[in-house]
């Protein structure tokens, strides 16, 4: 009994924060598609996008039913999440209820800024790293149980249905799995009934030829245009960065160029803290320390290589889970022997819970196209907006009652021939050199941290004229 009031209390901490640091706007292009799919379920509107996360927004709208919020929806999901996270990680480590073990788990995944934000932001990728942990625990930690087992190959197929591009970290136990060729078809049936529980109610609200046919423009246009994969931004360098960036720094509250100086904080403690603590892990030559590693190498290649991770950390989440369970498995093995490790611990939780409040804060005050778009509604009635498809549909969608002018940055002719009926128009985006025949002014900039979300962190606004055309 007190082990599940224990687990209750934790569900409801998880819960009532997140629902206190809700957002009420969608803070990128991402976020406000899952947002619209809450109100309508398109996937041919790309409400969202393929494969449409159909078990993601199912939940989110059964909580919508009763909320009536979708800001509170999504934070309620969040919240179950984070609850997820730290159930599992207790689960895996064997960690008993009511330890300073536990009490280290909990805070460190609780407080963790990215999984904090993460949890509020209109997306499916933190219930999507919970449910392959789940998965992988079915799998692995509860072999003994052979219905258990199955039940992961269940999940393996519900996972795919939160967020398909998450599965790659669950490829080896998969295979592991169906090695031992005992009960195989067993296995497999359930995984496909798994699958099917998404794969079916989607075909009946988006029709089968329509699954076929955006699935495969998206599959193309993912992989060879717009995805940020390796086939369409080809420097190996900058990717490997950008992976060691989203974990270190945006998953980890690590020190970035340019960052708050509370970073040298954590970054300081966290490095003593792996530094003294990771001797004694590879000593006990843990089977799940090697079983957590076998989930991040197919993982971390498929990110570098089909993963738009220059641009978008969140690809980095499920690697974060992982690294926190390793940071909890170092404090069980050496909290009772090594002082360093505990005040290098205690350091470390009061410092990212000083940034997580931070970007809280951040969070709920908006995005930089949240706030160009207040801006347009109080100040700039009744004008013409040019810029690219992405931000006319993000203002379109928000209700923002314009004139648009979608305009293609690679053909600079072709936007002249658009614009030069126009008097005046106002310039949305950081691409005023992309209209040199025109005297441009700066209206305002907006910002925010891109620690906070790296999609647009500054927007401009410019104000262009006809009677200005430079000669």
């Amino acid at each position: 009994m007190k082990k599940t009031l224990y687990y209750i209390a934790i569900l409801f901490i998880s819960i009532l924060l997140r629902m206190a640091s809700s957002i009420y706007y969608p803070e990128d292009i991402d976020s406000l598609r899952f947002a619209l799919s809450i109100i309508e379920f398109d996937i041919t509107k790309l409400q969202p996008h393929f494969p449409g996360y159909i078990v993601f927004c199912s939940i989110v709208k059964v909580i919508y039913f009763v909320t009536n919020s979708i800001g509170l929806s999504f934070a309620i999901v969040g919240g179950l999440s984070v609850f997820l996270i730290i159930w599992i990680s207790h689960k895996l480590i064997e960690i008993k209820e009511y330890s300073i073990t536990s009490v280290f788990c909990t805070f460190i995944i609780l407080l963790n800024p990215f999984i904090w934000l993460m949890s509020n932001r209109y997306m499916p990728d933190l219930l999507g790293s919970a449910f392959c942990l789940l998965s992988f625990y079915f799998l692995t930690k509860l072999n003994n149980k052979k219905l258990f087992i199955i039940i992961g190959y269940g999940l393996i197929g519900i996972t795919a249905g939160i967020k398909l591009s998450f599965l790659p970290i669950l490829l080896i136990p998969f295979i592991n799995g169906l090695i031992n060729k005992e009960k195989i078809i067993i296995k497999l049936t359930s995984f496909i009934i798994g699958s099917l529980i998404w794969i079916i109610p989607m075909i009946y609200s988006t029709g089968f030829i329509n699954i076929i046919e955006f699935g495969s423009k998206h599959l193309a246009g993912h992989f060879l245009e717009y995805g940020g994969t390796i086939l369409v931004e080809i420097n190996l360098f900058d990717r490997i960065i950008m992976i060691i960036k989203a974990l270190w720094a945006d998953g980890l509250g690590g020190y970035w160029l340019n960052r708050n100086f509370i970073t040298y904080i954590t970054s300081i403690s966290l490095l003593v803290f792996i530094i003294f603590g990771y001797q004694e892990l590879l000593k006990r030559n843990n089977d799940l320390n090697k079983k957590l590693f076998s989930l991040l190498i197919p993982y971390i290649i498929w990110i570098f290589l089909f993963q738009n991770i220059l641009y978008k950390a969140r690809h980095i989440l499920p690697v974060l889970c992982i690294t926190l369970i390793y940071l909890v498995l170092i404090f069980k093995e050496n909290n009772k022997t090594s002082k360093t490790i505990l005040i290098s611990s205690i350091i470390y939780l009061i410092s990212i819970s000083m940034l997580t409040s931070k970007l809280i804060n951040q969070h709920i005050d908006g995005t930089a196209i949240y706030k160009v778009k207040n801006y347009l509604i109080e100040n700039l009635k009744e004008k013409t907006i040019v810029s690219i498809p992405l931000i006319n549909y993000y203002l379109r969608a928000n209700n923002l009652d314009r004139e648009y002018v979608d305009i293609d940055l690679s053909n600079e002719k072709k936007n002249f021939k658009q614009l030069e009926k126009l008097e005046e128009f106002y310039l949305i985006g950081n691409f005023p050199n992309h209209f040199k025949n025109w005297e441009t002014k700066v209206d305002t900039v907006f910002y925010h941290n891109p620690f906070l979300n790296n999609m647009w962190p500054e927007v401009q606004i410019h104000r262009l004229n006809l009677n200005k055309i430079s000669k």
